[in-house]
């Protein structure tokens, strides 16, 4: 009787294949390790490289770069902490009534919060700044996920944000930006995210709230992205073919997303004009109509390419600080599935330009709301580059990792030496200012027009006559009989730039007496 041989399943046989298998195995665990590792390292050092960049001068004086506008936010939240309105806030340069409000105060108000627990205003300011950035980098990474770009590009590209020189000098200063900028992301991930599921109460509640928020502290920053979710939305719902199913969610989406954060803004835009329209150096000077030229800029602007020109080696340069790098994203993430989405963020940043033309060019730092938006289509890029060369992913980490450092460069060379700069002369004249009035005194300067660099420092109600007046033109001598009638007579007067010495008789009438003098930098100082 012949032996039965037992026969070995297929799966058990052994084959000549089968080391070269194991070893192509082991080779794509040890790729797919290197890559992973890879990305947090260098999201690590882009994180460490900001942090330092942050705390660079985190306690000296708001007098870097457009310190008019950061002590501008700042003095609202100084007067709300010794008892001004909380809602209708002072920005008390203008003379008296001081109430200025322009964009919602909802990041004044956590400054508030944060100061009251302790915190110096300054730092405060800063802080609250940098975390709202910080927060930002959360929805960021969702809609990145939400646009198919694996993990690993996703945290390179929050990696090159985290580097890009812009971010790394505006998030530490006393401004809005980075709260508009953290509302706006979140109402895009948050919109995409219903899209998806069409479904989701809560989805819908916090896209109204983050869409909202986002229109209401800052508008520019808002259309960025509001207009982005609605181009993928209009997209989405033409080739849909169930799209008469889905009227109803695709109204409750329109109206969550763009009408009920359009119409409060509306509400509050109407509200603060009522409010600037009190003070009759701010009437017609900026009210939402007065500044509707400043905002939007003219025909011609648009239809000129200098304007382009300016605008696109600004996004660049303060982004990545160098074009190739950007090209190249740019270019993998066009040339992939991923286009319709590069196309919305490509689309908004350059109908944001179209619109807000006039205020993108004249501040550097207007770009920091389409920055982000510009690195969301780097990160479809890297996305692309990585799903489309799986054994050579350490490339996509080589090219973030050199736009990193590119960045860093840049940063390094511009925007961190204005950020050591410390012009403590400012500080002096509104020290000295501070010791020579009362509390309740009103100071009145020439030469700065309505800045609020000196009155913050100074911690006064102020009158800053703009150049186009003088302390004879009707309204200025209305605003000075309202202060006095308040309380607040004139016990300081300022010369600044071209005005510092021309300006003994114009103190002697509105101190009503002979005056001392104090001669600064910048300032001359009666009193």
């Amino acid at each position: 009787m012949p032996l039965s041989v037992p026969i070995e399943p297929p799966s058990l046989r052994s084959s000549p294949d089968a080391p070269s298998r194991t070893h192509a195995a082991w080779l794509s665990r040890g790729l797919d390790f290197a890559f992973h590792a890879s990305t947090w390292l260098v999201l690590a050092y882009a994180a460490h490289r900001a942090v330092l960049a942050w705390s660079e001068g985190f306690d000296l004086a708001l007098l870097d770069r457009h310190s008019f506008r950061q002590t501008q936010t700042a003095i609202s939240v100084f007067s709300m902490a010794h008892g001004g309105p909380l809602l209708d806030y002072e920005m008390p340069v203008l003379g008296a009534p001081y109430s200025i409000p322009f964009e919602f105060p909802l990041y004044q108000w956590v400054v508030l919060f944060v100061h009251k627990s302790g915190v110096a205003l300054n730092q405060a300011g800063r802080a609250v700044s940098i975390g709202f950035f910080v927060l930002t980098l959360v929805p960021l990474y969702r809609i990145l996920r939400r646009c198919e770009v694996p993990s690993g590009s996703a945290r390179l590209t929050v990696a090159v944000l985290l580097s890009a020189p812009m971010y790394l000098y505006w998030t530490r200063t006393f401004l809005i930006e980075s709260t508009a900028l953290f509302f706006s992301v979140a109402a895009l991930s948050a919109g995409l995210d219903w899209l998806e599921k069409r479904e989701g109460r809560g989805r819908l509640v916090w896209l109204v709230v983050s869409a909202s928020a986002a229109m209401l502290v800052k508008p520019t920053t808002g259309f960025t992205y509001l207009s982005a979710l609605g181009f993928i939305f209009a997209t989405r719902f033409l080739i849909d073919p169930d799209r008469r199913r889905h009227v109803r969610t695709s109204a409750a989406f329109v109206v969550a997303a763009f009408l009920v954060p359009i119409a409060l803004l509306a509400l509050w835009t109407r509200h603060a004009d009522a409010v600037k329209a009190q003070n009759l150096l701010a009437n017609g000077f900026i009210t939402s109509s007065a500044l509707h030229q400043w905002t939007y800029g003219t025909i011609q602007m648009k239809l000129d390419p200098v304007t382009w020109r300016v605008l696109w080696e600004r996004t660049n340069d303060e982004t990545f600080g160098a074009t190739a790098g950007f090209l190249i994203c740019a270019t993998l993430a066009f040339g992939a599935s991923r286009w319709p989405r590069g196309l919305a963020f490509f689309a908004s940043v350059v109908g944001t330009y179209a619109v807000f033309t006039n205020l993108h060019a004249v501040h550097d730092y207007y770009q920091y709301a389409t920055g982000a938006m510009v690195v969301l289509i780097v990160g479809l890029g890297l996305g692309a580059l990585e799903t489309s060369k799986p054994r050579a992913r350490l490339l996509t980490s080589a090219l973030a990792f050199a736009i990193v450092l590119t960045s860093i460069r840049a940063y390094d060379a511009g925007y961190a030496v204005a950020q050591r700069s410390d012009d403590r002369d400012w500080v002096r004249v509104g020290e000295f200012v501070r010791a020579h009035t009362s509390r309740r005194a009103l100071m009145v300067g020439f030469g700065e027009e309505w800045s609020p660099l000196v009155p913050y420092y100074a911690e006064r109600h102020a009158l800053m006559i703009r150049s186009e007046l003088t302390e004879a033109d009707p309204n200025v001598q209305r605003t000075l009989e309202r202060s006095m009638r308040l309380g607040s007579p004139v016990e300081a007067v300022i010369f600044c730039g071209a005005q510092k010495g021309v300006g003994y008789d114009r103190a002697i009438a509105l101190l009503n007496r002979a005056p001392r003098y104090e001669q600064f930098s910048h300032c001359a100082v009666a009193y």
